[in-house]
């Protein structure tokens, strides 16, 4: 069999792994008969104060927002074929279909996935659903060399959610913004991994860990664009991804 493209396995599960649900774990609305989850979301605090003895602690009535996970279906064609057809393959065509058909799910749910975050941090000079500010640009400190940013900028984007309490959990980007990597020298990526990278490409990157991050590189150039890097917090600091059986 000659293959016409490559086809990808999905990125949004490796970020938001799933959880199967049953029916025991659904919610109903009043809203519609629609298939929901409410969870829980961890309440704002205040903080501590210091104060002498004798004083007494502010009182301060609290309480925990609520979300809603909604279920949507992805489907493919219904395929069909003559079963006296598949005799003329030499390939299991109903096998390649069935893997073709899967990753294009995959696809699907990684574009909606992408395009919910993209909703919800909004454009660089805006806040967008999610009502702050979550989106930024970053100016390599030395355009002229052509690479869309060095060791220093880079460790810049790995300060973004840490500045905002929050752990480096999964870092995404295309496979051409990951080719930048590859401009490191000696220098600024240290030891033999600048021989590594040069010899053997991203594939030298065999763990996908970078300054101690984890890296998720797709080809998916359409959903993640150049030049466009996806920061993720560890899972435990984001939304909650639920299948049904």
């Amino acid at each position: 069999m000659i293959r016409r493209r490559i086809r990808e396995e999905g990125f949004t599960r490796r970020i938001l792994p799933p959880v199967t649900v049953t029916n025991d774990d659904l919610d109903r609305v009043v809203a519609h008969d629609r298939p929901v989850i409410i969870e829980d979301m961890e309440p704002a605090s205040k903080g501590a104060v210091s104060m002498p003895f004798g004083d007494a602690a502010e009182t301060q009535f609290y309480y925990g927002n609520k979300f809603v996970c909604v279920f949507n279906k992805i489907s493919t064609p219904e395929w069909t074929k003559d079963i006296n057809e598949l005799r003329t393959y030499r390939m299991d065509l109903r096998q390649v279909v069935t893997d073709n058909a899967l990753k294009d799910v995959q696809t699907e749910e990684d574009g909606k996935f992408i395009g919910g975050i993209n909703s919800l941090v909004g454009s660089v000079t805006g806040v967008g659903a999610g009502g702050i500010a979550q989106n930024w640009e970053l100016v390599p400190q030395d355009a002229a060399t052509g690479a869309m940013f060095g060791r220093a900028d880079y460790s810049k984007v790995l300060n973004v959610l840490e500045n905002n309490y929050l752990n480096n959990g999964i870092i995404l980007m295309n496979r051409k913004t990951a080719k930048t990597f590859l401009t490191f020298n000696r220098t600024e990526i240290g030891g033999d991994l600048a021989q590594d990278l040069l010899k053997e490409g991203l594939s030298a990157l065999k763990e996908a860990t970078i300054f101690g991050v984890k890296h998720l590189f797709t080809i998916k150039r359409d959903q993640v664009p150049d030049g466009v890097i996806y920061l993720f917090a560890e899972p435990q600091f984001l939304g909650r991804f639920y299948t049904l059986p």
